[in-house]
This record gives structure tokens, sequence and C-alpha cells, in this order.
């Protein structure tokens, strides 16, 4: 005698969970990833993901946030550099930063992935296959590196 029990179908070649049901349906919760750690004035958050809405990387300082949501409906590899004056975007295909003329926040102390955790809110639908931060200053080769499928980086310190 044999039991299956637990059975879940997947669609799609990534399998998720298993949520318990009795009689209704239940919706996944968002998964929330939150690193309270002190960031440096300076820095670069490197993503690679696929979204369709939301926010990738969040970092805040309870009050103020700084918030990456690359291109929708596609593989990307994401940075946002930033420094005490300065903030870069960049993203696959794009070889030009776009500066956003924004001075970042100061005493950043926590990144969220997946959502903005400032304002509780734009969850990100998708998937992150790859994050990193640098602490250190990269240069705008660097960042092109980084979207343009190179793994090298080199740091000039």
């Amino acid at each position: 005698y044999y039991a299956i029990r637990r059975f879940q179908l997947e669609i799609g070649n990534t399998p998720t969970s298993y949520i318990p049901t009795t009689t209704s349906t239940v919706t996944r919760q968002p998964d929330q990833l939150v690193l309270n750690k002190t960031l440096n004035t300076q820095g670069t958050f490197f993503i690679e993901s696929r979204r369709t809405t939301g926010v990738s990387i969040s970092a805040d300082n309870g009050t103020e946030s700084l918030t990456l949501a690359p291109p929708v409906n596609q593989n990307t590899k994401s940075v946002l550099y930033y420094n005490t004056n300065r903030t870069l975007l960049m993203s696959s295909g794009n070889n030009t930063p776009v500066e956003t003329n924004t001075n970042p926040p100061s005493n950043l102390n926590r990144i969220s992935l997946g959502f903005n955790r400032r304002t509780n809110g734009s969850y990100m639908n998708g998937h992150i296959k790859k994050f990193s931060y640098y602490s250190s200053p990269l240069t705008e080769d660097n960042l092109r590196a980084l979207t343009d499928n190179k793994e090298t980086i080199s740091r000039n310190n």
C-alpha cells in the first residue's frame, strides 16, 4: 500500500513551496527579503531579473528610498550607481548610463529585494536570478561590463 500526499502540479519549470489548503484556494504571500545594513555613501546595486510589475531593489533610511525597477517583460541585467550627489541607472542593451539628476538619500540602512519596504508596497511580480551590492565605486566601464553579460569586474581602488 502506497499513499501519495501533498501532491502539487506546477506550471512552468520552477517549483514553488507547498501551500496547505483544505476546501478553498489560498493566495501565496509575496516573498520579502530585507537586509539591515548601513550602506556606504557610494555604491552600486546589480540585479539580473525578469519582472512584470513592481520594484526589484529598494534601499532606504526609513523616510526616503532609492529604488530600481528594470524594464518589464524581459530578462535584464540592471545597475543603479549612487554617490553623495549623483545617481546613474543602466540596463541590458543600453550602453549609456541614465543620470537621474537626484541626490540619493543619506544614511541608507536597509536593502529590500522584491518590494519597497518604506512604502510597504510596489511588490515585484517576477524572478530575481542574481543580486550584488558593490560598496566601492565602479567606473562606467564596469557598469557596462555588468550589464553586457561580462562577469569580470575590475576595481580602481
